[in-house]
């Protein structure tokens, strides 16, 4: 188990989830990555989203460009296990995973805020409301451990 997922659930509830990504996008010269993905629990699809990975000129880090989480499935855990897999990806890769630069949806604001209570996320930037309506605007990091 990884710091992130045994600080998020100590109790092992959340759904495993990973990622079936069906296509990837690398956009050479600009350093930046975009695995488009169907967020899996065994063989059934349950969401889909895009992980971007951003190397230089960039900030090197990992975020999810959208993600998505099937209307009957909302509220089984399985968009906060794609969080933890997504951040689980990201340090494999030796990258820190944090929030996209523009808006967050309300569910991305509440899964921010319970990454940063129980200590796996650092604010950078509190979540403020956005000029578009139902969004958020912040800066959140879940940093690799020792970085």
């Amino acid at each position: 188990m990884s710091y992130v997922r045994d600080a998020v659930d100590p109790g092992g509830t959340l759904p495993q989830v990973d990622f079936n990504v069906y296509k990837v996008q690398n956009h050479d010269g600009y350093g930046v990555v975009r695995e488009q993905a169907q967020i899996m629990t065994g063989s059934l699809v349950v969401g889909t989203c895009d992980l971007i990975t951003l190397s230089p000129p960039y900030e090197r880090k990992m975020h999810f460009d959208g993600i998505t989480v099937e209307d009957e499935h909302i509220g089984d855990g399985y968009g906060l296990g794609a969080y933890v897999a997504a951040i689980e990806r990201a340090h494999d890769r030796g990258l820190p995973f944090a929030t996209q630069e523009s808006t967050q949806s309300i569910h991305a604001k509440r899964i921010w805020e319970l990454l940063a209570a129980r200590g796996v996320a650092v604010v950078i930037e509190e979540f403020r409301d956005s000029i578009y309506e139902g969004k958020f605007e912040g800066k959140y990091i879940v940093p690799i451990l020792g970085s």
